[in-house]
């Protein structure tokens, strides 16, 4: 055999020199690379794939479905008999596959804290509370994690030291994108843009001193009080999300929706808001959508240096496929436009129909509570401690009283007998009305109760406040401002 033929062999039969400590040390840190990496993406997945599924069913129900499905739960109907889509079947197969996929994820948790981290059950409190960041949410990310990094261990001893993919680096990447479109847009853009999410603080929100509110609920009421801003804000998120459907924009949407996230989370932290976890996780995602620019932008803006323009080849193959790939992306950001706006306007319809009637709503000050056959011996009724009474809800009544400050009951109006009915709430319910009054208006705008409690008669005389004329709603915006009005 020929020298030449030893040059010829496969290099898994070639000997090679024993790899210095130099190209051993290289060797490992480009290995640990390729498993972060790898790491990073796994858990990218496993946190927004089952996310981007769910809200991917919500958009195959039409809205006239949906208005039907609200307008049977609105009438009192049961969940199980509401009208179903025409494309149920795939809807449920996602529902449940999500809801097995959760109960999974509580398992698992419930498993760790008590067993691995010794933490109580009863610390995990496992049920909906509208709170992002409960002991389950962080164990879940924990857990999530290290299924990410044990499964990233498993893919690089298999494919050792082949580097990852530019198809699951593609992948990712594009997941990223329509994710933080979905974020953006759908969840919260359009909930601003629409006024859903912050809504015109209520009645009983305006009688709540600086004391007794708390960090998040002033976050409320000055994004409530101002819809112009709560509108930009909305309209900043989707004009980030929309950028980031086409590659060409990724870049540009990704700073705006940094830009905004910035600000979210530092909210959020600031005002105590539970979400936390999620916007950070957010305005990471919004990182690694800019990071494969990160050189372009260090010399464009910092070095103030000219940056190469980045090549776009047909992510499908052909430039035909690509151009359909756009038609569709129209189409479908003109089908998540119009169910959002359906939605937010079905939304605010609804909040119109809960509101408490004409007659009633408003904030009333108790002017003088007679009680009938009482005697000075005899121990004063609840009703004549009553300060405030707020009708906001057609379905509940809020009093302030000297002895127990706010309380709530639910309420029935009869519209016909000009009657109201409280309940009670709570462990003191009872299907027996606490009380029932008759309401009548008098000549000088006051309402009158009048009805039958524990027994002896009362009658109570009540003034609507004027909130057009008060400090917060009329106060102008002014261009010119001489003084400042700081209050």
């Amino acid at each position: 055999m020929n020298d030449s033929a030893d040059l010829e062999r496969p290099d898994s039969l070639q000997f090679s020199p024993p790899a210095t400590p130099r190209q051993t040390g290289t060797t490992i840190a480009r290995w640990s690379q390729r498993w972060l990496l790898r790491s990073l993406l796994l858990y990218l997945v496993l946190f927004m794939l089952p996310m981007m599924v769910g809200v991917l069913a919500g958009f195959l129900m039409a809205p006239w479905e949906m208005e039907a499905v609200r307008q049977h739960m609105q009438s009192g109907g049961k969940p199980d008999e509401a009208p179903k889509s025409a494309l149920d079947p795939i809807v449920s197969t996602i529902t449940k596959a999500i809801e097995a996929y959760e109960e999974a994820s509580k398992q698992a948790v419930l498993w760790v804290g008590p067993k691995l981290l010794s933490i109580e059950e009863s610390k995990i409190p496992y049920q909906p509370t509208g709170s992002g960041d409960t002991m389950a949410n962080y164990l879940e990310a924990a857990i999530r994690a290290v299924i990410a990094l044990v499964l990233a261990l498993v893919w690089s001893l298999i494919f050792r030291a082949r580097p990852v993919s530019f198809p699951s680096r593609a992948t990712v990447h594009w997941m990223l994108r329509w994710f933080l479109f979905f974020v953006m847009v759908p969840m919260y853009g359009f909930a601003k843009l629409i006024p859903q999410q912050f809504p015109e603080p209520g009645l009983q929100r305006l009688l709540l001193t600086w004391e007794e509110s708390s960090p998040m609920g002033v976050l409320w009421r000055f994004m409530g009080l101002s819809p112009a801003y709560t509108v930009f804000s909305g309209a900043c998120e989707v004009l980030g999300g929309v950028l980031l459907v086409w590659r060409r924009t990724t870049m540009l949407g990704a700073l705006v929706v940094l830009s905004v996230m910035t600000n979210v989370l530092a909210l959020n932290l600031c005002y105590d808001v539970p979400v936390k976890l999620h916007s950070a996780h957010y305005l990471v995602f919004a990182l690694i959508l800019i990071a494969p620019d990160a050189r372009r932008l260090w010399r464009f803006f910092i070095r103030n240096q000219p940056t190469e323009a980045r090549e776009f080849r047909p992510f499908l193959g052909s430039r035909w496929l690509d151009r359909a790939a756009t038609v569709f992306k129209l189409l479908f950001l003109g089908w998540v436009v119009y169910l959002e706006i359906h939605s937010g306007r079905a939304t605010l319809q609804s909040r119109a129909e809960r509101q408490a009637p004409g007659l009633l709503h408003g904030i009333h000050d108790v002017q003088s509570v007679e009680v009938s056959g009482q005697t000075p011996d005899d121990a004063k009724s609840e009703l004549q401690s009553w300060k405030t009474v707020v009708f906001d809800s057609k379905d509940f009544v809020q009093i302030q009283s000297q002895a127990l400050g706010f309380t709530m009951r639910r309420l029935a109006w009869d519209e016909g007998k000009q009657e109201l009915k409280a309940y009670r709430m709570g462990k003191d319910a009872t299907p027996e009305p606490e009380w029932t009054l008759g309401v009548t208006k008098t000549e000088d705008g006051q309402l009158l109760l009048q009805g039958e409690v524990g027994g002896k008669p009362h009658k109570i005389s009540l003034k609507k406040r004027d909130l057009s004329q008060t400090t917060l709603r009329r106060h102008p915006f002014r261009w010119i401002c001489e003084i400042p009005f700081n209050r």
